[in-house]
């Protein structure tokens, strides 16, 4: 996966550069937050920390994308339904709990270099239920 994750944006000519990278926490879980610009920021994510994504459970169904993203262990969860908050929250929680590193874009959606969106906060609250580390991270492109 993360070789795949660096060839990616090499592809199209984009160089990675990261300018404080924390050190990996103790023990436990790890959930990776940062804005979502670009379909690009899956794989500079995961050529750096490499994790578990969380993503919208349509793109399970997705030709192609959809069977690679459940191979590299994708977290498919409901977004749109209240009644499965829960179990989304849920999820994700186990996850962090197995010891998991988890990266999520809690705005949603991509902004495409726009100002951006308010952060959802179902998966700040499985970090906290499963008494995981946060590390944010913020993506720019120039």
């Amino acid at each position: 996966t993360r070789r795949w994750a660096r060839a990616v944006p090499r592809a199209f000519g984009v160089r990675v550069t990261v300018r404080r990278h924390a050190p990996e926490p103790a023990t436990g879980g790890e959930l990776v937050v940062a804005n979502h610009i670009s379909w690009l920021d899956i794989p500079l994510i995961a050529s750096v920390l490499p994790g578990r994504m969380v993503a919208k459970s349509e793109i399970r169904r997705w030709p192609l994308l959809g069977p690679l993203a459940a191979l590299g262990g994708t977290l498919f969860i409901e977004r749109d339904r209240l009644r499965a908050l829960p179990a989304a929250v849920t999820t994700v929680a186990a996850a962090l709990r197995s010891g998991s590193r988890v990266v999520a874009f809690p705005e949603g959606s991509t902004w495409c270099g726009r100002n951006g969106g308010a952060f959802r906060p179902a998966v700040f609250q499985a970090a906290i239920d499963a008494g995981a580390t946060v590390r944010p991270v913020r993506i720019a492109y120039r």
